[in-house]
């Protein structure tokens, strides 16, 4: 069985700051644009064989279907951090050479991260049938996915943040955010209608 799970999370700021213009006086202050971005990409994917049965039970024109399986098998797993910060005044390009690091993605956690592990992701499903003839049938169904160990953008944040890389203080300690594999749980539900016509 093959199973891909791919999502980005993407932090965007634009502040306006007042600083002093050394093109005027002094006392003019100029606002001066901060531009932060931190992003956050994840992708899972999942090679694995798979063990199931299949219940199935006819009454009259009713029938109903029961499916359990599990597959087993090696979850790769792929974290990319980026960031970066860019300064502009008004009537001037932006800075062509953007620091590294928004505000939660940092020299100290950029960078890709990637690693494999082993996942075990059982599936349950439930199908009841109408049999109107002999040729035609109606069908609803109910499918649970469970995939546990995997890893979504939000849990790789680091929320601790040490000031000084802020201002372009990379050697500062301690060195945070930092980065470590987080993972969580996930799960898909589905529901099926269908229509059987046999000849």
């Amino acid at each position: 069985r093959f199973l891909y799970l791919s999502e980005q999370l993407r932090i965007h700021e634009e502040l306006a700051v007042l600083g002093d213009n050394p093109d005027t006086s002094p006392d003019v202050e100029t606002p001066i644009a901060i531009d932060l971005r931190d992003d956050f990409f994840t992708r899972n994917e999942f090679h694995g064989g798979e063990l199931g049965l299949v219940w199935e039970h006819c009454r009259e024109r009713w029938s109903f279907e029961f499916l359990a399986k599990v597959a087993l098998g090696s979850n790769r797993q792929w974290v990319n951090i980026q960031g970066q910060t860019q300064f502009a005044t008004p009537g001037t390009a932006p800075d062509p050479d953007p620091l590294p690091g928004g505000l939660l993605a940092q020299p100290s956690n950029i960078g890709v991260y990637e690693r494999s592990d082993f996942s075990a992701i059982p599936e349950f499903g439930a199908t009841f049938f109408y049999h109107m003839n002999d040729c035609m049938r109606l069908s609803v169904g109910y499918t649970f996915i469970y995939w546990g160990n995997v890893v979504r953008p939000g849990e790789q944040i680091d929320r601790r943040v040490n000031p000084d890389f802020l201002v372009g203080d990379y050697d500062s300690n301690p060195q945070l955010p930092e980065f470590n594999f987080h993972t969580t749980d996930f799960w898909i539900q589905g529901l099926s209608l269908g229509f059987d016509y046999t000849f």
